[in-house]
């Protein structure tokens, strides 16, 4: 638990305001209520959690099987009571929206499966690196060493029966973020469900190895003290260092969040801003949202092409004449829309700020607000 709340992926999600923790938080009560079930040989709570899990994340349904497997030969009513909370919102899902899969998977997903593998897996990397005692650094050592504590977690736990489900959690997890192809945003949101699996693993295999050579004990307590402080000073530099979350912070309030005030004071609720940073701007502008990245759009989402990575013409945004529209520089669509004859004769700039005004040394990233003429 120490390790845990010092882990600054940990930390940050834990305030992030994503799924991510309450997600993590049903995939224990799982584990603990399947390990209590197959000590008695009876009861089903586990698939209570594990089905509610289902309602939060798409891949849940993958966790659930790899629980399931660990349920030996009784697992048919089990997957029954999972398969009463995710069939009926799958069913829900399909009716409302039209789609089985949610939105964010279409904008998530769609490209080139090589490249997103691979994207997934250096996300993964990077994970790992920051699970080693690497104090923050995010090397190529750093990684190899997270890969070896990982390995190590694993091959301890899948052949005894009171862990094994833990790891078969924790490589689903991984097959997940290797199909999905990571995420964006800082400290591997995807990584930390697993993450809580995975510390007490490797907390428990170091108990043991203590208990079988007591000389070890001085070993084992340093190794987790070690830990301890690369979590606590990786969480430092992420939220103090140069670029860090503080940083960052300042840069929403400077930027998005000023671009949200000028729109909600210069349009009305009836009027559409396209744009890609949608978060903030949308909620504070109180306009209606196009986002150009699909996560809220069904022709963008569906378009070929990764998140960010989206091919469709620009024609698709002009079309629906919004009166707003935010563009940054370097993202393939954003300038696809600013090079558009149509964009070009109809918009003109009037507002910008730059996120990364505070950075060291200085960033780009500036918002760009465009409004349509003679609306």
């Amino acid at each position: 638990a120490v390790l845990l709340a010092a882990h600054p992926a940990f930390a940050y999600w834990s305030v992030g305001a994503l799924e991510t923790v309450p997600y993590a938080l049903l995939i224990v009560l799982a584990i603990r209520d399947h390990l209590d079930e197959r000590d008695r040989g009876q009861g089903h709570r586990s698939a209570v959690w594990i089905g509610i899990a289902t309602l939060l994340r798409p891949e849940a349904p993958l966790l659930a099987l790899a629980i399931a497997i660990d349920r030996r030969g009784r697992a048919t009513a089990w997957l029954g009571i999972v398969a009463a909370f995710f069939l009926p919102f799958l069913a829900f899902r399909r009716i409302y929206f039209g789609e089985w899969l949610p939105m964010t998977y279409y904008a998530k997903t769609g490209g080139d499966f090589i490249r997103q593998f691979d994207e997934g897996w250096n996300y993964t990397l990077r994970f790992l690196a920051q699970v080693a005692p690497s104090f923050g650094e995010t090397a190529p050592l750093a990684a190899g060493f997270g890969v070896v504590m990982i390995l190590i977690g694993l091959a301890y736990a899948l052949p005894r029966p009171r862990m094994r489900s833990a790891g078969l959690v924790v490589l689903t997890i991984a097959v997940a973020v290797l199909i999905e192809g990571g995420d964006w945003m800082v400290l591997h949101r995807f990584w930390v469900p697993g993450l809580v699996v995975l510390l007490p693993l490797l907390v428990v295999a170091g108990r043991d190895l203590a208990v079988w050579n007591p000389r070890l004990r001085a070993v084992v307590i340093t190794c987790g003290a070690l830990l301890f402080v690369s979590f606590v000073v990786g969480g430092v530099r992420a939220r103090a260092g140069a670029n860090g979350l503080a940083v960052n912070g300042a840069g929403y309030r400077h930027a998005h969040e000023a671009v949200g005030r000028f729109l909600r004071t210069r349009g009305s609720p009836d009027d559409t801003v396209a744009l890609m940073d949608i978060g903030i701007v949308g909620h504070i502008s109180g306009l209606r949202v196009f986002d150009i990245t699909g996560l809220t759009e069904p022709a963008v989402a569906k378009s070929p092409g990764g998140f960010l990575r989206k091919d469709y013409l620009a024609d698709l945004v002009l079309d629906r004449r919004p009166r707003f529209i935010v563009l940054v520089n370097g993202f393939a669509i954003d300038a696809r829309i600013a090079a558009h004859p149509r964009f070009r004769s109809d918009y003109v700039q009037i507002f910008e700020r730059n996120h990364r005004f505070n950075w060291t040394p200085p960033g780009d990233y500036t918002l760009r607000v465009f409004e349509r003429a003679g609306r």
